[in-house]
Protein backbone atom coordinates (compact mmCIF):
# COMPACT_ATOMS: atom_id res chain seq x y z
CA UNK A 1 0.00 0.00 0.00
CA UNK A 2 2.82 2.48 0.86
CA UNK A 3 4.59 1.55 -2.67
CA UNK A 4 1.68 2.86 -4.49
CA UNK A 5 0.76 5.58 -2.50
CA UNK A 6 4.51 6.30 -3.41
CA UNK A 7 4.43 5.64 -6.94
CA UNK A 8 1.57 8.08 -7.50
CA UNK A 9 3.10 10.76 -5.55
CA UNK A 10 5.52 9.72 -7.88
CA UNK A 11 3.54 10.03 -10.93
CA UNK A 12 1.98 13.56 -9.67
CA UNK A 13 5.12 15.56 -9.72
CA UNK A 14 6.72 14.55 -12.96
CA UNK A 15 3.22 15.41 -14.52
CA UNK A 16 3.26 18.90 -12.76
CA UNK A 17 6.79 19.65 -13.41
CA UNK A 18 6.36 18.73 -17.05
CA UNK A 19 3.39 21.04 -16.91
CA UNK A 20 5.79 23.84 -15.81
CA UNK A 21 8.90 23.03 -18.49
CA UNK A 22 5.76 22.96 -21.73
CA UNK A 23 4.49 26.19 -20.10
CA UNK A 24 8.14 27.90 -19.91
CA UNK A 25 8.59 26.75 -23.29
CA UNK A 26 5.75 28.85 -24.84
CA UNK A 27 6.38 32.35 -26.02
CA UNK A 28 4.76 35.02 -24.80
CA UNK A 29 3.14 38.01 -27.00
CA UNK A 30 2.24 41.46 -25.37
CA UNK A 31 -0.91 42.85 -26.57
CA UNK A 32 0.20 45.39 -29.86
CA UNK A 33 -0.19 48.75 -28.71
CA UNK A 34 -2.73 51.30 -29.97
CA UNK A 35 -2.38 52.71 -33.77
CA UNK A 36 -2.53 56.65 -33.47
CA UNK A 37 -3.27 58.83 -36.46
CA UNK A 38 -1.18 60.29 -38.21
CA UNK A 39 -0.82 64.01 -36.92
CA UNK A 40 -2.38 67.17 -39.91
CA UNK A 41 0.13 68.52 -41.38
CA UNK A 42 1.33 72.12 -40.48
CA UNK A 43 -0.08 74.58 -42.86
CA UNK A 44 2.57 76.81 -44.40
CA UNK A 45 2.01 80.62 -44.76
CA UNK A 46 4.07 81.38 -47.69
CA UNK A 47 2.61 82.60 -50.67
CA UNK A 48 0.59 84.92 -52.73
CA UNK A 49 -2.47 85.49 -51.23
CA UNK A 50 -5.78 88.39 -52.13
CA UNK A 51 -7.54 89.78 -49.58
CA UNK A 52 -10.80 92.50 -48.81
CA UNK A 53 -11.60 93.70 -45.68
CA UNK A 54 -14.02 96.41 -44.40
CA UNK A 55 -13.81 98.42 -41.01
CA UNK A 56 -14.72 102.43 -39.38
CA UNK A 57 -12.08 105.46 -39.69
CA UNK A 58 -11.86 108.22 -37.60
CA UNK A 59 -10.37 110.91 -39.25
CA UNK A 60 -11.00 114.52 -37.35
CA UNK A 61 -8.12 117.11 -39.55
CA UNK A 62 -7.90 120.38 -38.21
CA UNK A 63 -8.29 123.58 -40.66
CA UNK A 64 -6.17 126.97 -39.72
CA UNK A 65 -4.84 129.59 -41.38
CA UNK A 66 -1.07 130.38 -41.19
CA UNK A 67 -0.66 133.16 -43.37
CA UNK A 68 -3.71 135.93 -43.40
CA UNK A 69 -3.90 139.16 -44.09
CA UNK A 70 -3.49 141.50 -41.30
CA UNK A 71 -6.59 143.37 -41.41
CA UNK A 72 -8.45 139.81 -40.32
CA UNK A 73 -8.17 137.26 -37.44
CA UNK A 74 -9.78 133.71 -37.56
CA UNK A 75 -10.83 130.46 -35.89
CA UNK A 76 -9.54 127.15 -36.33
CA UNK A 77 -12.26 124.15 -36.82
CA UNK A 78 -12.05 120.53 -36.90
CA UNK A 79 -13.71 118.05 -38.94
CA UNK A 80 -15.58 114.57 -38.48
CA UNK A 81 -15.01 112.79 -41.40
CA UNK A 82 -15.39 109.25 -39.31
CA UNK A 83 -16.89 106.51 -41.68
CA UNK A 84 -17.11 103.21 -42.82
CA UNK A 85 -13.79 102.38 -44.70
CA UNK A 86 -13.33 99.35 -47.68
CA UNK A 87 -9.62 98.10 -49.34
CA UNK A 88 -8.79 95.56 -51.21
CA UNK A 89 -5.42 93.60 -50.74
CA UNK A 90 -2.76 92.25 -52.42
CA UNK A 91 0.62 90.68 -50.70
CA UNK A 92 3.17 87.59 -50.23
CA UNK A 93 4.67 86.26 -46.76
CA UNK A 94 7.17 84.18 -46.24
CA UNK A 95 7.54 81.66 -43.54
CA UNK A 96 10.97 81.07 -41.60
CA UNK A 97 10.41 78.42 -39.11
CA UNK A 98 8.00 80.70 -36.66
CA UNK A 99 8.44 83.72 -38.14
CA UNK A 100 6.82 84.96 -41.07
CA UNK A 101 7.20 88.33 -42.97
CA UNK A 102 6.11 90.03 -45.84
CA UNK A 103 5.14 93.04 -48.38
CA UNK A 104 1.29 94.02 -48.92
CA UNK A 105 -0.47 97.08 -51.14
CA UNK A 106 -4.25 97.76 -50.94
CA UNK A 107 -6.13 100.41 -51.83
CA UNK A 108 -9.04 101.91 -49.81
CA UNK A 109 -12.48 103.72 -49.93
CA UNK A 110 -13.97 106.07 -47.69
CA UNK A 111 -16.94 108.57 -47.61
CA UNK A 112 -16.40 110.33 -44.61
CA UNK A 113 -17.67 114.47 -45.01
CA UNK A 114 -18.44 117.29 -42.79
CA UNK A 115 -18.96 120.86 -43.47
CA UNK A 116 -17.55 123.67 -41.34
CA UNK A 117 -18.09 127.55 -40.69
CA UNK A 118 -14.70 129.17 -40.29
CA UNK A 119 -15.31 132.78 -38.43
CA UNK A 120 -13.42 134.92 -39.98
CA UNK A 121 -13.19 138.53 -37.55
CA UNK A 122 -11.80 141.94 -39.52
CA UNK A 123 -10.16 144.68 -37.36
CA UNK A 124 -12.83 146.67 -38.39
CA UNK A 125 -16.13 145.66 -38.72
CA UNK A 126 -18.57 142.50 -38.07
CA UNK A 127 -16.92 138.67 -37.84
CA UNK A 128 -18.70 136.86 -41.03
CA UNK A 129 -19.18 132.90 -41.47
CA UNK A 130 -17.30 131.80 -44.47
CA UNK A 131 -18.47 128.12 -45.25
CA UNK A 132 -16.05 124.93 -45.71
CA UNK A 133 -16.27 121.82 -46.65
CA UNK A 134 -13.85 118.60 -46.36
CA UNK A 135 -14.31 115.64 -47.90
CA UNK A 136 -12.13 112.43 -48.02
CA UNK A 137 -11.89 109.34 -50.54
CA UNK A 138 -9.78 107.03 -52.70
CA UNK A 139 -5.99 105.70 -50.39
CA UNK A 140 -3.56 103.36 -50.93
CA UNK A 141 -0.85 101.58 -48.54
CA UNK A 142 2.64 100.39 -49.67
CA UNK A 143 3.18 98.16 -45.84
CA UNK A 144 5.98 95.80 -44.92
CA UNK A 145 4.83 93.38 -42.06
CA UNK A 146 6.49 90.69 -40.12
CA UNK A 147 5.15 88.30 -37.35
CA UNK A 148 5.00 85.26 -35.29
CA UNK A 149 3.34 82.18 -35.08
CA UNK A 150 1.55 81.58 -32.01
CA UNK A 151 0.57 78.32 -33.42
CA UNK A 152 0.86 76.99 -36.44
CA UNK A 153 -2.86 78.55 -37.86
CA UNK A 154 -2.53 81.44 -35.51
CA UNK A 155 -0.49 84.70 -36.89
CA UNK A 156 0.17 87.71 -34.67
CA UNK A 157 1.95 90.50 -36.60
CA UNK A 158 3.16 94.19 -36.55
CA UNK A 159 2.83 96.42 -40.18
CA UNK A 160 4.79 100.23 -40.98
CA UNK A 161 5.02 101.98 -44.21
CA UNK A 162 3.27 104.55 -45.97
CA UNK A 163 0.26 105.46 -46.93
CA UNK A 164 -1.76 107.94 -49.25
CA UNK A 165 -5.34 109.31 -48.88
CA UNK A 166 -7.25 112.10 -51.11
CA UNK A 167 -8.97 114.94 -49.52
CA UNK A 168 -11.28 117.40 -51.47
CA UNK A 169 -11.50 120.79 -49.21
CA UNK A 170 -13.65 123.88 -50.81
CA UNK A 171 -14.12 127.16 -49.45
CA UNK A 172 -16.75 129.60 -49.87
CA UNK A 173 -16.03 133.34 -49.92
CA UNK A 174 -19.29 134.63 -48.72
CA UNK A 175 -18.46 138.11 -48.06
CA UNK A 176 -17.69 138.59 -52.20
CA UNK A 177 -20.61 139.60 -54.55
CA UNK A 178 -20.48 136.70 -56.49
CA UNK A 179 -19.68 134.05 -54.07
CA UNK A 180 -16.70 132.21 -55.22
CA UNK A 181 -15.57 129.13 -54.29
CA UNK A 182 -12.11 127.67 -53.93
CA UNK A 183 -11.46 124.07 -53.65
CA UNK A 184 -7.99 122.06 -53.32
CA UNK A 185 -8.05 118.38 -54.09
CA UNK A 186 -4.38 117.20 -52.82
CA UNK A 187 -3.11 113.02 -52.63
CA UNK A 188 -1.52 113.49 -48.79
CA UNK A 189 1.20 110.97 -47.98
CA UNK A 190 2.24 110.13 -44.81
CA UNK A 191 3.43 107.08 -42.57
CA UNK A 192 1.31 103.70 -41.13
CA UNK A 193 2.03 101.92 -38.22
CA UNK A 194 -0.51 98.89 -37.24
CA UNK A 195 -0.59 95.69 -35.92
CA UNK A 196 -3.00 92.60 -36.61
CA UNK A 197 -3.51 88.57 -35.68
CA UNK A 198 -4.33 86.48 -38.89
CA UNK A 199 -6.00 82.85 -38.43
CA UNK A 200 -5.78 79.82 -40.90
CA UNK A 201 -9.07 78.67 -41.69
CA UNK A 202 -8.17 76.65 -43.99
CA UNK A 203 -5.37 75.54 -46.36
CA UNK A 204 -7.01 78.18 -48.57
CA UNK A 205 -8.57 81.19 -46.39
CA UNK A 206 -7.63 83.12 -43.36
CA UNK A 207 -9.18 85.46 -41.56
CA UNK A 208 -7.21 89.19 -39.71
CA UNK A 209 -8.43 92.18 -37.32
CA UNK A 210 -6.04 95.00 -37.61
CA UNK A 211 -5.37 98.22 -35.82
CA UNK A 212 -3.58 100.97 -37.87
CA UNK A 213 -2.66 104.31 -37.32
CA UNK A 214 -2.02 106.17 -40.32
CA UNK A 215 -0.04 109.86 -39.55
CA UNK A 216 -0.81 112.16 -42.93
CA UNK A 217 1.63 115.24 -43.64
CA UNK A 218 -0.48 118.79 -44.06
CA UNK A 219 -2.69 120.22 -46.81
CA UNK A 220 -1.31 123.43 -47.27
CA UNK A 221 -4.95 125.88 -48.43
CA UNK A 222 -3.99 128.78 -50.80
CA UNK A 223 -7.09 131.13 -50.39
CA UNK A 224 -6.00 133.58 -53.16
CA UNK A 225 -8.53 134.97 -54.94
CA UNK A 226 -10.50 135.99 -51.93
CA UNK A 227 -11.69 138.65 -50.32
CA UNK A 228 -8.61 138.05 -47.49
CA UNK A 229 -6.32 137.30 -49.84
CA UNK A 230 -3.13 137.02 -49.38
CA UNK A 231 -4.38 133.52 -47.21
CA UNK A 232 -2.84 130.53 -46.65
CA UNK A 233 -4.00 127.29 -44.10
CA UNK A 234 -3.36 124.27 -43.74
CA UNK A 235 -5.37 121.52 -43.23
CA UNK A 236 -4.00 118.69 -40.85
CA UNK A 237 -4.60 115.45 -39.01
CA UNK A 238 -4.14 111.65 -38.07
CA UNK A 239 -6.33 108.92 -39.36
CA UNK A 240 -6.74 105.42 -37.13
CA UNK A 241 -8.80 102.49 -38.41
CA UNK A 242 -9.45 99.21 -37.17
CA UNK A 243 -10.42 96.40 -40.01
CA UNK A 244 -11.52 92.58 -39.98
CA UNK A 245 -11.02 90.79 -43.39
CA UNK A 246 -10.34 87.57 -45.09
CA UNK A 247 -7.81 86.51 -47.76
CA UNK A 248 -7.67 84.16 -50.30
CA UNK A 249 -4.24 82.35 -50.26
CA UNK A 250 -2.51 80.81 -52.48
CA UNK A 251 0.60 79.07 -50.76
CA UNK A 252 3.04 77.08 -52.53
CA UNK A 253 2.86 80.27 -55.14
CA UNK A 254 6.66 80.83 -56.60
CA UNK A 255 8.43 79.46 -53.48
Amino acid sequence: MKRSVSLSTTLLCAIVCTGESFAADIPSYDEPAPISAPSAAARSWTGLYFGASAGYSWFNPEFGFTDLEADFDADSVEYDLNSFTVRGTVGYDLQINRVVVGALADVSWSSGEDDQNIVITPTVGDPGAFPTSVESGWGADILARAGFLATDQLLVYGLAGWTWKNVDFSYTDTSAVDNPTISEEETVGGWTLGVGAEAMVTDMISVKGEYRYNNLDDIEIDASGSTIDPAVGELDGSEQEILLGVNIRFNGLFQ
